[in-house]
């Protein structure tokens, strides 16, 4: 199995911790994001927004993909299909919480659409991390202080098995227009498995 190719793409919400960005072969600022990542001292690889939020002349001399301000892709979401292209594997996804609602469910559908090609993807803020399971399984390690709930973000999920929780699953289907999952506790290192489809793990200090 070959290296990890990892992109962290730094979208315009709130800004947050950037843990792990040291990893990323690849940083991707979308708009405002361009700022929260000048303000740590941190480089971008490549630019991506419309300027809607973000001043050009504040730019140093980094790529830019330029985008027009009426579009169908939203800055994350064009980063994301740019990383895809280059061959990335795995996608941490830093200030998507906060700010706009619809920014941040969109980054959310964003993450999603991400999985589904097969990446691994991982959001995060102070309070939250988000992981996105595309038809394979994840191993959460115990956190005391944490709730862990579980939403799929496809129009359904299949053969969903939570191992190590409070409350088990085993081999059930789950629907996006009913929030079965919200809330659950650690009894040990927590194992989720999907067969087919997208879900979204979220763990939130409580």
């Amino acid at each position: 199995m070959g290296a990890e190719y990892i992109c962290g793409i730094v979208s315009g919400g709130d800004k947050g911790p950037f843990d792990g960005i040291e990893e990323c072969g690849l940083i991707i600022a979308c708009d405002k994001g361009y700022t929260h990542l000048s303000e740590e001292g941190i480089e971008a690889d490549l630019f991506v927004g419309d300027f809607d939020s973000c001043d050009e002349g504040i730019l140093d001399n980094i790529p830019r993909l330029e985008l027009e301000q009426e579009k169908d892709d939203t800055d994350t979401l064009a980063a994301i299909r740019f990383a895809l292209g280059q061959g990335i594997t795995r996608l941490r996804m830093y200030c998507c919480f906060g700010g706009r609602t619809d920014h941040f469910l969109g980054n959310i559908q964003a993450a999603a659409y991400a999985a589904s090609q097969g990446v691994k993807v991982s959001m995060c803020d102070e309070n939250t991390e988000m992981y996105f399971i595309n038809s394979g399984s994840i191993t959460i390690e115990k956190r005391e202080g944490y709730s862990i709930s579980l939403l799929s973000v496809t129009d359904e999920s299949t053969g969903v098995w939570i191992e190590g929780a409070k409350y088990v699953l085993k081999d059930k289907k789950l629907s996006n227009l009913f929030p079965i999952g919200i809330s659950n506790e650690w009894e040990d290192d927590i194992k989720i498995t999907v067969k087919s489809g997208v879900i979204a793990v979220i763990c939130c200090k409580l």
